[in-house]
C-alpha cells in the first residue's frame, strides 16, 4: 500500500489526528486531498464532518473491511456502524426496514448482484452519485447512473494442504484438477447455491474452459459443501487435499498454524464482487459520499488492496497477501450484473444436473 505518511506526519500529529490526509484550504475552507487527488471539496466534507457517522450493512467479513474501513475512519474523522451480515440477510432485512419507512443503513451491499438491480427496482437504492473519479472506473463495476458500485472484489485461488498433498502433485492449473489423482472425495467444492461468490467461480470455469469442464470436474466425484466455512475446516484437518478459496481465508489459517498453499492457476482467476450502493432514505447523505469518493480513491483502493481484495481504482495496488500469489487486476475475471442476469438461472440448473445437487 501507497505510504503518505513521510514528510506529512508532523503536520498531521499538529492537527491531533492519526494517519491523517492532507487538509488544503480553500477559500478559508478545508478540502480532503490525498497524494494529490482530491477526495472531497471543502463543501462536502464540511457537510460530512457534522454528520458525523455513517452505518452500513455489509457482506465483506469484518476482517476484509477493517483495513480500508479503520484507515477511512482515521483520516476522516467520520464513525462507521459497519453491520456484517451473509447477503440473504442484508437483503431481507434491508428490504423490512425499508418497506416500513425506517431503513437505518446509508449504505447497503451483497455479493448477490441481481439484489442490487432488484433494490434499484425496489426504490430502495435510487440515490445516482458519482464519485470524482467515475468516469475512469471499469463500467463492469458501477452503474452507469452512479447507483451502485463494486467496491470489492475478492479472487479465489486454488488451495491445498500440504499435510496430505505432496508438494509434486500440487495443481498448477485448473485442468490439473482433472488428473485422476483427485478421484474420489479428495476435491471439495462450494456448492453453486451457496452464494453470489461461488456462482461467479463456476461461471468463470465454464466461460474460460467450457462446460464440458465443469462435466469432467464432476466426475471426480468431489465433495460439495453448502457453504465455505464446512469446506475450509475440512481443508484444514485435510478431509479433503485441494479446493478453491479466497487469498485472506488462505492466509488466516495459516497465520494459525494451518499447512494450505494458495496457489494460481495459469489460466487466471476469477473474483466475485462486493456490490452496493447509498440507500435512498440514507440518514448521513453527505458522510457516505465521502465514504464512497475515500473508496474509490487510489489511496482508499490501495488500503482495500491491504486486505487481499481488489480495489475499485483501475490504477491501485494488486492485493497484498504475503506467500501468496495474486494477479494484477487486469487478468481478472468479473461477471457483468447484466451477463449475471441473463445466464444465472440457466447456469444454476446446469451446475445442479451435473453435480447431482437439488
Amino acid at each position: 500500500m501507497t505510504d503518505h505518511a513521510g514528510s506529512r506526519l508532523g503536520r498531521r500529529a499538529a492537527l491531533g489526528l492519526l494517519a491523517a490526509p492532507a487538509l488544503v484550504r480553500h477559500a478559508n475552507a478545508q478540502a480532503l486531498t490525498i497524494g494529490g487527488e482530491t477526495i472531497a471539496d471543502a463543501e462536502l466534507l464540511a457537510k460530512a464532518k457534522q454528520e458525523g457517522t455513517i452505518s452500513i450493512y455489509g457482506s465483506l467479513p469484518t476482517r476484509n473491511w477493517s483495513p480500508a474501513g479503520e484507515a477511512f475512519q482515521r483520516e476522516t474523522g467520520i464513525r462507521v456502524d459497519y453491520i456484517n451480515l451473509i447477503s440473504p440477510r442484508i437483503y431481507a432485512r434491508a428490504n423490512a426496514e425499508f418497506a416500513a419507512g425506517r431503513l437505518a443503513a446509508d449504505w447497503v451491499d451483497t455479493t448477490e448482484v441481481l439484489m442490487a438491480k432488484d433494490w434499484m427496482e425496489r426504490g430502495l437504492l435510487r440515490q445516482p452519485y458519482k464519485v470524482p473519479n467515475f468516469d475512469s472506473l471499469d463500467p463492469v463495476l458501477r452503474d452507469p447512473d452512479g447507483h451502485w458500485y463494486s467496491i470489492f472484489r475478492t479472487p479465489y485461488l486454488i488451495a491445498v494442504n500440504t499435510g496430505v498433498v505432496d508438494e509434486r502433485d500440487n495443481p498448477a492449473s485448473w485442468m490439473d484438477l482433472l488428473d485422476p489423482k483427485w478421484r474420489g472425495g479428495r476435491i471439495g467444492l462450494p456448492s453453486i447455491d451457496g452464494g453470489g461468490a461461488f456462482f461467479n467461480a463456476y461461471a468463470f470455469l465454464r466461460e474460460k474452459l467450457g462446460i464440458d469442464y465443469l462435466r469432467r470436474l464432476a466426475a471426480q466425484r468431489p465433495r460439495i459443501y453448502p457453504s465455505s466455512t464446512p469446506l475450509l475446516t475440512d481443508l484444514v484437518r485435510g478431509e479433503v487435499g485441494v479446493t478453491i478459496m479466497a487469498p485472506a481465508s488462505i492466509r488466516n489459517q495459516m497465520d494459525q498454524g494451518a499447512p494450505l498453499k494458495g496457489i494460481l492457476p495459469r489460466e487466471g482467476v476469477s473474483a466475485y464482487a462486493t456490490t452496493g450502493g447509498i440507500t435512498t432514505s440514507a440518514p448521513h447523505p453527505n458522510a457516505i459520499r465521502l465514504y464512497l469518493n475515500w473508496m474509490a480513491s487510489l489511496h482508499g483502493s490501495n488500503s482495500v488492496a491491504a486486505s487481499g481484495i481488489y480495489g475499485l481504482n483501475p490504477r491501485a495496488n494488486t492485493p497484498a497477501v504475503p506467500d501468496l500469489a495474486i494477479p494484477p487486476v487486469a487478468d481478472v475475471w468479473t461477471m457483468s450484473l447484466d451477463r449475471w442476469a441473463a445466464q444465472r438461472d440457466a447456469y444454476i440448473a446446469d451446475w445442479r444436473s451435473i453435480f447431482g445437487t437439488r
